[in-house]
């Protein structure tokens, strides 16, 4: 007689709804505060550690960046730059490597796709979770690079030249991570393991900057084309204006980068093929329940 199986039992009992209906539009969200709470609740002592190394480095960052900058633009793109390379490292693994592992993990998709939630909103929904959860970490120190020079009158600015700081952000910070995040949940959705998607992660991330500041040392014009933070800072050194008075290293860096546009396609396409894999890959699950 051949042994009883070992494989794990889900309990998928009916548990009937006592919620309240919501129009469709309105499920995206309801699926990000959920997936906000559970991160947050399962990895409470990482999230708080981890955030709190991160804004320690960045805090550490700012003080050296305020104190050499010697204009307010300058200091916004290298507090961009650094709190980017910071976020990408330590914090977008931790809030994006548990994102669909867990769902896979747990069988949680069964009890998604049961109901009237579609591949998009499940995406939209996990995706704004990490967003949100990731958008301070890069915003904030942006803002205090920006009007800190400004406030303290060591250079003073314009509300106009401001009003352009703050335009400039709210499209550079979801071009740095939307990206990022789509990328970490292509890699959560290969796997059932938290931490092997945070080393993969860590990998895609890192390997290509190593790769690129080792040709950037060559003085290959390409080599920036090889790795996030090197697109990113492209598109970041033509976004943010120049400041009203005085030399800015920004004249420097468009010269550096005289094609943001590949870059910004180059991002685009990582996003959507990653997009794509989560979509592939969360469907298997779909078409089973």
């Amino acid at each position: 007689m051949n042994a009883p199986s070992s494989s794990p039992i889900f309990d998928q009992s009916y548990q009937p709804w006592q919620g309240t209906f919501v129009s469709h539009a309105f499920r995206a969200p309801v699926i990000a505060w959920a997936a906000m709470k559970n991160m947050i609740k399962s990895n409470g002592v990482a999230f708080g550690l981890v955030y709190g190394l991160a804004a320690l480095i960045l805090g550490i960052v700012m003080l050296v960046v305020l104190s050499d900058a010697k204009n307010s633009t300058d200091a916004l793109y290298n507090a961009f730059a650094s709190s980017v390379f910071i976020t990408c490292l330590l914090l977008v693994p931790v809030v994006g490597g548990n994102l669909i592992s867990s769902d896979i993990r747990h069988n949680a998709h069964l009890m998604y796709f049961s109901k009237s939630i579609y591949r998009a909103d499940y995406m939209a929904g996990k995706g704004a979770a990490a967003l949100l959860l990731l958008t301070p970490a890069i915003l904030l120190p942006s803002l205090i690079s920006a009007t800190f020079p400004a406030v303290m009158s060591f250079t003073p600015v314009s509300n106009t030249y401001l009003a352009r700081v703050f335009a400039a952000l709210l499209l550079i910070v979801p071009a740095a991570l939307i990206p990022a995040v789509a990328v970490c949940m292509a890699i959560s959705s290969c796997t059932r393991r938290a931490w092997l998607a945070g080393i993969g992660w860590f990998a895609v991330f890192a390997i290509p900057w190593v790769v690129g500041q080792t040709l950037e040392g060559h003085r290959l014009k390409w080599a920036h084309f090889v790795s996030f933070n090197g697109n990113l800072n492209a598109i970041a050194a033509w976004v943010l204006p120049l400041p009203e008075t005085g030399k800015s290293m920004l004249v420097a860096e468009r010269l550096k980068y005289a094609d943001p546009w590949l870059s910004a396609m180059i991002l685009a396409a990582v996003t959507a093929g990653s997009l794509a894999l989560v979509f592939w890959r969360i469907g298997i699950t779909e078409r089973r329940s």
